[in-house]
């Protein structure tokens, strides 16, 4: 059996009408849902509140992607310790340590992160889960299909600039 699903919670501070966030079919929330704007449920469950057109923006530090980019203060530094992955497709991929690729990646498969930070500069999709510990950050868009178990004891943060699309398969993905 499965252990028990801890609360974790799902936000966004965008007063879009209509939807800010959707909730699909099979997906599960263990906490509560909170939105400045709308919120479009397909099917999914919510074991806490749904909160819809919450009056109050949550606070939430200011971050960029950038920040997570090894390369930091200046990218044509040396000395600074990093993989260079190539841009383009894998089936599976692991990441370990510091890592950067130089335009979109997709992957396939699973993406593991073992204690490790994976920036991208484009564009990440992944159609196999996310999985792991570790950091994202993305200059472009995210978009995580497929069986992600992000639960406490993953320690898993995704930053990017552009738009962040989490898909779950089942009951089974967080």
């Amino acid at each position: 059996l499965a252990a028990p699903l801890g609360p974790a919670n799902v936000g966004s501070n965008s007063a879009k009408a209509g939807s800010s966030i959707e909730l699909l079919q099979n997906s599960h929330i263990t906490g509560f849902v909170q939105s400045c704007g709308g919120i479009k449920n397909q099917g999914g469950r919510v074991d806490g509140e749904i909160r819809e057109l919450w009056p109050n923006p949550s606070e939430l530090p200011e971050m960029s992607a950038a920040m997570f980019d090894p390369r930091r203060p200046d990218p044509s530094d040396e000395n600074v310790i990093y993989t260079k992955l190539p841009a383009g497709t894998f089936h599976d991929l692991e990441v370990n340590a510091h890592n950067v690729v130089a335009g979109n990646l997709e992957v396939n498969g699973a993406l593991k992160l073992n204690d490790s930070l994976l920036f991208v500069d484009g564009d990440l999709t992944v159609k196999g889960g996310l999985n792991g510990q570790g950091a994202l950050g993305v200059r472009g868009r995210v978009k995580i299909s497929g069986a992600s178990h992000l639960r406490a004891q993953s320690r898993v943060a995704v930053v990017a600039d552009g738009n962040i699309t989490l898909l779950g398969e089942d009951r089974a993905s967080q």
